[in-house]
């Protein structure tokens, strides 16, 4: 199916959703009474301008309006109070859309308070009832209404209460079905589930169809869902409290109509304000609640999953220190150690040739392999001490010190490594100079040990706002996730960037290479330089 084919799909049906949702609206109103308790369309359009692409807009207002155009038409009503309808729902919609998707920026399954918040003042607060003016002006003038107040309250309430209620359910139903298959789910917590919703029906029907409506309608009523709504909450998240928000609405608003519960002690508009305000406030805050109990829950989860990586760096971190000790004591042995002995000999021998006559070429010879042996010895400690702390940083600077590295790898391992670098890079403080020298080493000992590369190209720069530090390879590559969270090596990275403030973006697939990619903010060099910061390559 091409996309073009499947966007007609789509503006198709969601012209039909929007049709039965306007039908849908119009039967939740009062007998002999125009005040819709409920405005599905809305909710409907809404969620499709949220999910969809923005350059796609256009097609779906287009076939929304077309569709309730159709049912006014059926319904006889004034073809331009019609159309302005259509006009004034677009705009609603359109406005809630793009303030939610321009200021929230968490996902629906990882939302947090902060955004939910900003829901609730965009799209159930500031679009509803400030379009509100422009629909009751219309409204009055056009006759359908007579006090502006109660048109400009009764389309705001309305709005309000179909967005906090229908949107959340609507957003999280079109994810499980479109983006993600939803969870498994254990016996235990069906059975749960099931328990919470036959109880909320029950309760329901009890509170909004079993009573009979009348001044002696206890309103303490009302408040007898409320411990299966937090229930719901506090077990099931956004999705309980959206699932079951939505069975008491359609509850009370089926019982009311039938002339049954706590809301028809008043005038019908009266009555459907009171009903729509106990929706309201209830569901707002069940919302927010659910939401607080997730992002709780999402830190503690974070915070556990720290601890355990933690302890397992721990002990990595122990293992890698003997590792490296017992790489040092090998170093020592097999290198320092032999080259020292060679020359004792030398030494012994020379001490027993001295003094006797003839001997002098053997003497040169003695000495120069003594000379040989020492200079050795010299460049084995020099290799390890530059291993252990590179102290050339001081008085060389990274960029010196990273392209004697590079030209050291490439004569050892015999692979192509170039180095380029930038101007000013040697302006930088000695403890971000180390931390960029330390990941450049890092990179390129995991470039060498896994990733069979034939090139390797570091690059060292800077930009207004900071140090970067770039090495490419064209190895075997990698899935960077997974490699990110259990390789010793790469955590290194960026727990010593992490520390200068800095940011690392690994790229990476298999058979593609590898890109490593570190940033260090100018401000946090120049602060920790200012402070004063100690440096373990002073001294």
């Amino acid at each position: 199916m091409t996309p073009a084919v499947r966007m007609m799909g789509c503006v198709l049906a969601s012209t039909v959703s929007y049709y039965v949702a306007t039908q849908i609206a119009w039967a939740l109103t009062f007998p002999d009474s125009k005040v819709s308790l409920f405005f599905p369309p809305q909710a409907v359009l809404l969620c499709i301008l949220i999910l969809v692409p923005t350059r796609h807009w256009w097609a779906y207002v287009l076939a929304a309006a077309s569709a309730h155009f159709l049912a006014t038409q059926q319904a006889n009503w004034p073809p331009l109070y019609a159309l302005t309808c259509e006009a004034f729902d677009a705009v609603k919609c359109v406005s809630a859309a793009a303030g939610i998707r321009l200021l929230i920026k968490s996902p629906l399954e990882a939302i947090t308070l902060r955004d939910a918040i900003l829901f609730v003042l965009i799209a159930v607060v500031l679009v509803p009832f400030g379009t509100a003016f422009w629909g009751a002006s219309f409204t009055v003038s056009y006759g359908f209404g007579t006090q502006y107040w109660v048109e400009w309250r009764n389309l705001g309430v309305s709005n309000a209460v179909t967005t906090v209620v229908l949107v959340p359910a609507f957003l999280l139903g079109a994810q499980n079905v479109l983006v993600r298959r939803p969870k498994t789910l254990s016996s235990q917590r069906v059975l749960e589930a099931a328990l919470v919703g036959a109880s909320t029906v029950a309760l329901g029907m009890f509170v909004f169809d079993r009573t009979p409506a009348g001044a002696n309608t206890s309103p303490a009523l009302l408040y007898t869902p409320i411990p299966l709504l937090i229930w719901a909450a506090l077990r099931f998240r956004l999705g309980g409290i959206s699932v079951s928000m939505l069975i008491i609405t359609f509850q009370a608003i089926w019982g009311t109509m039938r002339g049954h519960g706590p809301f028809l002690a008043q005038t019908p508009a009266e009555n459907a304000t009171a009903l729509q305000l106990f929706l309201l406030v209830t569901a707002t805050p069940l919302m927010l609640l659910a939401i607080v109990i997730e992002e709780e829950r999402r830190t503690q989860r974070a915070l556990r999953h720290s601890y355990e990586q933690n302890q397992d760096l721990g002990g990595r971190l122990i293992n890698a220190q003997e590792d490296e000790r017992a790489r040092i004591a090998r170093d020592l042995h097999d290198d320092l150690s032999q080259q020292l002995a060679s020359v004792a000999i030398i030494v012994s021998g020379l001490k027993r040739k001295v003094g006797k006559p003839g001997i002098e070429s053997e003497v040169d010879q003695a000495f120069a392999a003594l000379q040989e042996r020492t200079a050795a010895a010299a460049t084995a400690v020099r290799n390890l001490s530059r291993e252990l702390h590179p102290g050339v940083l001081k008085h060389a600077g990274l960029t010196a010190t990273l392209r004697g590295h590079c030209a050291d790898l490439a004569r050892d391992h015999q692979v192509t490594v170039s180095f380029n670098s930038g101007d000013g890079v040697d302006s930088l403080d000695s403890d971000a100079a180390l931390c960029l020298f330390r990941v450049a080493q890092e990179a390129l000992t995991n470039v060498l040990r896994h990733a069979r590369a034939n090139t390797i190209c570091v690059t060292l720069m800077t930009t207004a706002e900071s140090f970067e530090l770039i090495v490419v390879d064209d190895g075997v590559g990698f899935i960077a996730s997974e490699r990110t969270r259990t390789g010793l090596g790469l955590r290194s990275i960026h727990e010593r960037v992490r520390f200068m403030q800095g940011t690392v973006r690994i790229d990476s697939r298999p058979g593609a290479g590898t890109k490593v990619q570190v940033r260090i903010p100018i401000s946090a060099a120049q602060n920790r330089l200012v402070a004063g910061h100690p440096s373990d390559t002073d001294g």
